[in-house]
């Protein structure tokens, strides 16, 4: 993948991130700070976390095409650091209460969905993609077989 695509698909994926925190945050405020009332300063916290959790798709940045294996650790890694970094700032921002064992385990189910989703999404995107350069191949291969008929029959 090249730094450019690399760019590319965090832009994107900083929005449906970005889409899936503010989902994820109306769920978990719904249950565990329903009176709650939150500044403006929490939308741009949102808007934080949905950067920081775009920055490391750097992780997938290759000159070189990754077999399996490469992209599955990477992926893994890629998790890891999103857990991370998520669960550090829920902490530091008071958004995850010490000592409640439920709070996490939420937290973590809907930063697994959001992850997920992302990853669906990616994933049918590229389907198209390739089902798309497929057609076009086709395409291009039926023209050539055709051109190359008809030089035969002249």
């Amino acid at each position: 993948m090249s730094f450019k695509e690399l760019l590319k698909l965090m832009i994107r994926d900083f929005f449906v991130i970005t889409a899936g925190i503010v989902i994820s945050v109306a769920i978990f405020c719904s249950a565990f700070y329903p009176e709650e009332l939150f500044p403006v300063e929490f939308f741009w916290n949102i808007i934080s976390l949905g950067i920081m959790s775009s920055l490391p798709h750097f992780i997938f940045y290759s000159e070189k095409e990754l077999n399996k294996r490469q992209m599955l650790t990477r992926q893994v890694i890629h998790f890891s650091i999103i857990l991370l970094i998520l669960f550090t700032v829920g902490y530091s921002w008071g958004w995850i209460a010490t000592g409640n064992i439920l709070q996490p385990v939420v937290f973590f189910l809907l930063v697994t969905a959001v992850y997920l989703g992302v990853k669906v999404l990616a994933f049918q995107n590229d389907r198209k993609m390739a089902d798309l350069l497929n057609r076009k191949l086709g395409e291009f291969h039926n023209l050539s077989g055709q051109s190359m008929d008809k030089e035969r029959k002249e």
